[in-house]
């Protein structure tokens, strides 16, 4: 950042699916987000359409890093390349259409600029990248595409290494880790030769890496490679594995380390993944309500606890149309828009962190996130290309 530019002071929401629609028409019924949407939206809207334009421009974020997504069913590289790009060009396109309120940022630079001219950056991210960082090549093109991030793991363990395994029915969604868990452990050891050599492949290329979706070895095998390089990483949407005891949760000892390393993580706000598995110490009130923003407030201040109020950017990480339902409304009476119908979408972002200030959270951290953003992403320009 030169002299002459401010620090952006705002809200980055690092994981959002602005054009999933594209490759998971079967499964997203909502349908096109420049339509009007929905006067009947609610939280509980796993397979409907909440990244409504007229909803975004009312959002109040900065940034917002939109994650193309590849349909890995029979899927090859060059399907997979299709698929992602088809989805980089429709969100630019969205962008030209409402040039008044959104732009696409292919470099932090441009993102700067954006934002100080009032406008929302749109910031292109892939989650999953089966087929598509196998060589330092495949890498830079993505680079030179506009990619600022990348999650090597999605769903389920791939050729990059392990993916997490969520507890319950929900393990089936990683069919192949649940297997491999059960009837041969050993072979379950985090990245495989080619996922380090990803790893090292997005370094080079200046591509932060989103370590969401990683098993624990993954996970630390991959803090482990960008230590080395001393760079920080994301995490996009995550949390807390002191609250919720699952491997995708996020240890003590691994936020530590990413912060250390000058990165930053979200956690999520999709409802599944946030109420605690079993009695937490100390418990939670009689008033909690389950499935609600209580149940995000229990990952949050377990962070404060760890990092400090206000000392360390934290961001949003929504998983809008990622196929799950968000905060459910709260329990009891209801005095605000947030209240009555909890995150129901982007249009509720402000009235979100209206709440978590009343409930004493750190927001200075939260409208610090964008500039953390930024300067993560410049890290890793500078990486690449020194």
């Amino acid at each position: 950042m030169s002299k002459s530019e401010k620090e952006i002071v705002g809200l980055v929401d690092l994981h959002a699916h602005l054009a999933v629609h594209l490759p998971f028409w079967f499964m997203l019924f909502g349908g096109d987000p420049e339509k009007a949407s929905s006067p009947k939206l609610t939280y509980s809207h796993a397979h409907h359409q909440h990244m409504n334009v007229d909803l975004l421009k009312k959002s109040g974020v900065k940034i917002y890093v939109q994650a193309a997504l590849v349909n890995s069913f029979g899927c090859s590289k060059a399907k997979a390349e299709k698929q992602v790009l088809e989805q980089l060009e429709y969100v630019e396109n969205v962008a030209k259409r409402h040039a008044n309120d959104f732009a696409v940022a292919h470099t932090p630079e441009e993102a700067r600029s954006i934002i100080a001219q009032g406008k929302m950056a749109l910031i292109h991210a892939l989650e999953g990248a089966e087929f598509l960082i196998d060589s330092v090549d495949d890498a830079r093109f993505w680079r030179k595409r506009g990619v600022a991030m990348i999650a090597p793991i999605h769903l389920t363990d791939n050729e990059y290494g392990d993916a997490s395994i969520m507890s319950g029915i929900k393990a089936v969604v990683n069919w192949k880790g649940w297997l491999k868990r059960a009837f041969w452990p050993s072979s379950r050891h985090g990245l495989t030769v080619l996922g380090k050599v990803a790893i090292n492949n997005l370094l080079k290329a200046g591509i932060i890496i989103d370590t969401a979706h990683m098993s624990e070895q993954s996970l630390d095998q991959t803090l482990g490679l960008t230590a080395t390089a001393k760079m920080p990483t994301i995490m996009s949407h995550g949390f807390v594995r002191q609250i919720r005891q699952e491997e995708r949760g996020l240890t003590d000892r691994q936020i530590k380390s990413i912060y250390d390393l000058g990165g930053m993580l979200a956690i999520t706000a999709g409802l599944p993944m946030l109420h605690p598995h079993g009695p937490l110490t100390p418990p939670v009130s009689s008033d909690h309500c389950q499935g609600s923003v209580d149940d995000y407030l229990l990952h949050v201040q377990h962070l404060e606890k760890l990092l400090g109020v206000n000392t360390q950017p934290m961001a949003l990480g929504t998983d809008f149309n990622g196929f799950v339902a968000h905060l459910r409304p709260k329990c009891g009476a209801a005095l605000t828009d947030f209240d009555r119908q909890g995150l129901a979408g982007p249009h509720l972002i402000p009235s979100m962190m209206d709440y978590l200030k009343n409930k004493n959270v750190g927001v200075e951290s939260y409208n610090r996130s964008a500039e953390r953003f930024l300067q993560i992403w410049e890290q890793a320009v500078v990486h690449a290309d020194a």
